[in-house]
Formats: C-alpha cells, structure tokens, sequence
C-alpha cells in the first residue's frame, strides 16, 4: 500500500512539472507550439489516468482492506517479477491450508477453508494477470 501512495506522489509531481511546461510554451499559435502543446496534453491525460487508477485502488483499499480484483500495479519487469513472486509464497502457504501437506493436515471442511480457497483461486488469476504483464515487457 505504501507503494501505491509513493507512486501516486511521484506522478503527481511528475504531472506538476510537465503542468509547468506547458505554461512556458508562448502564446503564439505557431506550428511548433501547437505541436508541444499537443504532446504535454498527452502526457498530462496519460499521467492522470494512471493517478486515477491508483487512487481509485487506495480509496478501495481503505474501504475493504484489499485491492480491487481488476487492479494490477504497473511497473517494470523487476517489479512485476518481485510481485509474482509474492504471490507464488502466499500460494503456497494458502495450499498448504487447503489441501495439506506431508507435514501439515489441511483445514477442516468449514467457513476457513471455504474462505482459503477462495483466497487461493483469487490469487492464481491475480498471478495470471501479473505473468500476461511481464511477457508483454
């Protein structure tokens, strides 16, 4: 989560300066200035889309205490991977949970283990998600 707010931060400031920018271009409707307008306004609508994301994924975050299913971090492929990786841990501990292993029994049939599985399930579509994202990089 703390990621989530520093990235926010980082665009916001990034959106700031190129904000900035935008303003030092002359009045004049020269070829070139409309041309440098029309780049900044891309990258100002780009970056304000990626905020709205993240902040979307913070404000439901604080409401149920997870990210939303459809949300996946954007990142590099270094992050992506350490974020796969994750996953492939929690995975494990949630089998572990749900259908037990050498040395440990799996979960009595009940609410806990209902919840598990589906924690478990929810986990490997987050980890295809992820894996689609860093084959495209």
């Amino acid at each position: 989560m703390k990621d989530l707010i520093l990235e926010r931060d980082k665009l916001m400031e990034k959106r700031k300066k190129i904000h900035a920018g935008y303003h030092e271009i002359p009045p004049t409707n020269h070829k070139n200035n409309k041309k440098k307008r029309a780049e900044i306004r891309d990258q100002l609508i780009s970056l304000s889309k990626d905020i709205r994301e993240i902040v979307t994924a913070i404000r439901h975050y604080d409401k149920h205490q997870k990210l939303p299913e459809n949300f996946v971090k954007k990142g590099s492929k270094k992050d992506l991977q350490k974020q796969y990786n994750n996953l492939k841990s929690q995975k494990s501990k949630y089998k572990a949970k749900v259908y037990g292993t050498q040395s440990k029994d799996p979960l009595p049939e009940g609410p806990k283990k209902e919840a598990a599985k589906k924690k478990l399930q929810d986990i490997e579509s987050e980890m295809d998600k992820i894996k689609k994202l860093i084959d495209e990089h």
